[in-house]
């Protein structure tokens, strides 16, 4: 609470936010806000605070509907008119007049708090505080306090007292049961609202979960869809590789094929060149046959006039010996000779003399009968010559 005080003497200075007045004998003679002034025995000075003051009311009421309620409230204001406020109010005993003005203010509002709240039903109360109750507070007391009295009221009067604000900090219900069978609808209301936020976060809860699931199914698919297209670009590669590789083969095969054409044509030509060189060959080969023919036969003619004329030498030396010439040696040489033949192939020769008439004659004629036929035995057997062919 501001001071509001008066002295009697010695120097009195004044807050910026206090207002001095200085008295001497009754009148007026100084004041004005946060002024410093000497006081002498015959002078008064009194100082009014200016700055906000407040000062809260509790007015018991029964409403319209006969239920009791007890308003709280608070008032803000300032003294804006000091000297009509130091005429209106009694401020000789300092601090006194300021707590007088507070009590009549709070009486005010309580009084008028008590017939607005009559009036009204408790919803009123409790949700129109503002507008119901603080609302006609202002407009009844403000212009009581302010300087210019009632509304019907055309005289030039009041207080010097501006009112700021006026707040109803709360309304309680007196009853008990009362306020707990108001409250009921709000509980219910409420529980109400609870359950169905309740079931509403249930239902967003299982809406998230199903388009959680949605999602995870949509991602599934995406990846399985995914892994198909995989899948299938890999067997799309594999046959394009399958296909490179069957294009490479018969590229492979379509070479092989013409490297085994050249080959059978080179070998055909081979063959071509190999038959012709057979040809050639068993060409030359009957040239060489008909060239030996020719000449086995030139050979035989020659052989044969070879032995032609070795039989011819061979009767010319047979025509060269004498029969005496034979005789020895058919006696010295071939009998000997045709004798061992005989004994190794016909074993033993007897000879049986034949004597003739004559003794002297006979072995000789024996013999030259018999040497013919020696030599013809002899020739048989290869002991001598052929007999020379007569030539012509």
């Amino acid at each position: 609470m501001k001071r509001a005080s008066s002295r009697r003497w010695g120097r009195v200075s004044a807050k910026p936010c206090e207002y001095l007045i200085k008295l001497r004998r009754g009148k007026v003679v100084a004041h004005g806000p946060g002024l410093s002034v000497r006081l002498w025995p015959s002078h008064t000075c009194t100082i009014l605070p200016t700055s906000i003051q407040r000062t809260s009311f509790v007015a018991d009421q029964i409403t319209a509907e006969r239920v009791g309620v007890a308003v709280t409230g608070i008032a803000v204001y300032r003294i804006a008119d000091p000297m009509l406020a130091f005429r209106m109010l009694d401020f000789t005993e300092g601090a006194e007049g300021m707590a007088q003005l507070s009590t009549i203010l709070r009486e005010m509002f309580i009084g008028a708090a008590r017939r607005l709240v009559a009036n009204m039903t408790v919803e009123q109360c409790l949700t129109r505080r503002k507008e119901s109750i603080a609302h006609e507070l202002m407009c009844e007391i403000q212009p009581v306090v302010a300087g210019s009295g009632r509304p019907q009221d055309g005289t030039d009067r009041g207080w010097g007292v501006v009112i700021d604000t006026i707040e109803i900090q709360d309304v309680k219900i007196l009853s008990e049961k009362v306020f707990s069978d108001l409250q009921a609808p709000y509980r219910s209301r409420l529980e109400l609202e609870s359950r169905t936020c309740e079931v509403d976060r249930d239902q967003q809860i299982h809406q998230r979960e199903v388009a959680a699931r949605r999602q995870t199914l949509e991602a599934d698919q995406d990846l399985s869809r995914r892994e198909a297209d995989g899948e299938a670009q890999r067997q799309l590669q594999a046959l394009a590789g399958q296909e490179q590789i069957q294009q490479a083969r018969v590229e492979m095969d379509r070479r092989v094929e013409k490297i085994r054409a050249e080959l059978a044509r080179q070998r055909a030509e081979q063959e071509a060149a190999l038959q012709q060189a057979s040809l050639a060959y068993q060409l030359e080969a009957a040239q060489l046959d008909e060239q030996l023919a020719r000449r086995q036969t030139e050979t035989e003619q020659l052989r044969a006039e070879l032995e032609l004329r070795l039989q011819r030498a061979r009767r010319e030396l047979d025509n060269l010996y004498s029969d005496e010439r034979l005789r020895h040696e058919l006696i010295t040489t071939a009998l000997p000779a045709m004798a061992q033949a005989f004994a190794h192939s016909m074993g033993q020769i007897h000879l049986t003399h034949f004597a003739g008439q004559g003794d002297g004659g006979g072995l000789a004629q024996t013999v030259a009968q018999l040497v013919p036929q020696l030599v013809q035995v002899a020739r048989s057997v290869g002991l001598l010559g052929h007999p020379p062919v007569p030539t012509d």
